[in-house]
């Protein structure tokens, strides 16, 4: 009666950011996309009409030749370790393979975001049941005293935590453009300065070099 759904979307980021906060900034990205091959997977995702979870599907899930990408748990989260990659999935099942096959230096990239709102299942009762409100405390004490954290905690693995470490990791020619366009003004700058100063220098030293030819005449006078 404790288990629930939680279905996130797991990616890894090449260096940790925070530049994807929400699925707007995901849709926009240049990440692909994919999803476990579940049943209720696909049902979510084919079914959606929101608009910018209807997109996500439409421009990120399903391709152009009309295959889909829903990948097995073990594809999908190689695919997250490649890097680049967004992966639909029940985080539980997900974050233990990552344990389990991901360096320490890989688990400090990962980031959540939110697809499916869901929330913890309702309790039917008969209408007018005296069970009704002890039921209702039952379940709140369940919550309250930590009974029901400590059965997800049992069955769901928590997020990787970051140890430490770093390494190298490739980058493409669009992370580091700004950089590159910053590095390029800053050499035209440069050269332009350089170009200036050398003309300044050869009209001082023309200059210098006609006063020492012509010399400026006094004219002559005559002592009384």
């Amino acid at each position: 009666m404790l288990m629930f759904y939680s279905a996130n979307i797991v990616a890894l980021i090449q260096s940790p950011s925070t530049k994807i906060q929400t699925l707007d900034d995901l849709l926009t990205s240049r990440l692909k996309a994919g999803a476990e091959d579940t049943v209720y997977n696909r049902y979510y995702f084919q079914h959606q009409t929101e608009p910018i979870r209807k997109a996500l599907y439409e421009r990120k899930i399903r391709n152009k030749d009309g295959t889909e990408n829903f990948l097995p748990l073990a594809q999908g989260v190689e695919a997250i370790r490649q890097g680049y990659y967004a992966f639909h999935v029940e985080v539980g099942v997900c974050y233990k393979l990552i344990s389990e096959t991901f360096q320490e230096e890989e688990k400090c990239g990962l980031q959540e975001l939110e697809y499916l709102k869901m929330i913890d299942p309702y309790y039917a009762v008969r209408k007018n049941s005296s069970f009704r409100e002890p039921v209702r405390v039952t379940l709140f004490k369940l919550r309250e005293f930590g009974i029901q954290g400590r059965e997800n905690a049992l069955l769901y693995t928590k997020k990787p935590r970051c140890i430490g470490g770093s390494s190298f990791v490739p980058v493409s020619i669009v992370d580091v453009w700004p950089a590159l366009v910053t590095l390029g003004w800053g050499y035209l700058l440069t050269i332009s300065l350089l170009i200036f100063e050398l003309l300044w220098l050869r009209f001082n030293i023309t200059t210098s070099c006609e006063r020492k030819i012509n010399p400026t005449r006094r004219p002559l006078t005559r002592d009384p």
